[in-house]
């Protein structure tokens, strides 16, 4: 159960990506809304009720989620797995053919979604950006079985990684926890759900808002933040890629070339090693032969 959602007196939703702690109202990177809507109430209302029954189902429906107006802005609010992965499948549509696109993502291993945003790769000049956490990404590069290839933005410049810091029990986190799409700077995707696999089969929701102001907001959140993390100069955990890219030809030699690279560095640091040894050995003799010379001039006289 991995939603994050308030419905306050059956009239407002505070919704995001922000847990309930400090860590995640406090020290993470999270976005969230305030919206005031009886409808939209209403449909959240409805999906925690059934939450809280013991015979909650945890099943996938292909329903469409309804669009409400909230204002002027028209939103779609989804629920997985109710929803049977409509939050990929619509995120995937509105990438078709998109110029622009902005991301802030704890993490990206959805296979649709990453393949959806490989004509970026193809054009280094495509108007994309995005910030992501390292340590999310590590882990899904640790387990991950799909092609290296749709990993490329961890080493396209881009992209940046935050600089936060790995799980840590017992502590408040610093993740960078959001999990947003602006896309077209017209749409944007935010909400509980992680671009992941494993979020197909998480209670979450998504609000996909149609709302240029709403989205050059987001845009400018996210330029925000790679503006600043980009300065930090994070490593990004391409190294994973690299190794797992090792079974195709060109994988293979680079795993050569990285090989030699290291030949050749365990080579100059067992020949430094050799010389500070003798070096050491030779000052050690002298220093022995001092204190005899010594000796002996003190006792002949």
């Amino acid at each position: 159960m991995h939603d994050k959602f308030v419905v306050r007196d059956g009239k407002a939703v505070w919704v995001g990506s922000a847990n309930f702690t400090v860590g995640g109202l406090e020290q993470q990177d999270n976005n969230c809304l305030i919206l005031t809507s009886h409808q939209l109430a209403t449909c959240y209302t409805t999906v925690l009720e059934e939450l809280l029954q013991s015979h909650h189902l945890h099943t996938h429906e292909s329903a469409t989620p309804p669009t409400i107006e909230v204002g002027n802005t028209p939103l779609i609010p989804f629920f997985e797995p109710a929803n049977g992965d409509g939050v990929g499948r619509a995120i995937t549509a509105a990438l078709h053919g998109a110029r622009r696109v902005r991301i802030a993502a704890f993490l990206l291993s959805d296979a649709d979604i990453l393949k959806a945003l490989l004509p970026f790769a193809e054009n280094p000049h495509a108007d994309i950006r995005g910030v992501y956490d390292p340590n999310g990404m590590k882990d899904v590069l640790r387990y991950t079985h799909q092609d290296p290839q749709l990993f490329w933005f961890l080493s396209d410049p881009r992209f940046c990684a935050a600089p936060s810091h790995g799980f840590v029990a017992g502590h408040e986190q610093d993740f960078m926890h959001n999990k947003v799409f602006v896309i077209e700077d017209q749409v944007v995707f935010t909400g509980s759900y992680n671009f992941s696999e494993n979020a197909r089969e998480n209670d979450e929701t998504v609000l996909a808002l149609n709302s240029t102001a709403i989205a050059a907001a987001y845009t400018s959140y996210i330029e925000r933040l790679y503006t600043i993390y980009k300065a930090d100069a994070v490593p990004a955990p391409a190294a994973v890629v690299r190794e797992r890219s090792a079974a195709s030809p060109s994988g293979r030699k680079e795993a050569g070339r990285v090989a030699a690279a290291r030949k050749r560095s365990r080579s100059r640091t067992s020949g430094l090693d050799r010389t500070i040894s003798f070096v050491v050995i030779l000052l050690v003799i002298v220093l022995i032969v001092a204190v005899l010379l010594a000796f002996l001039v003190l006792h002949g006289g």
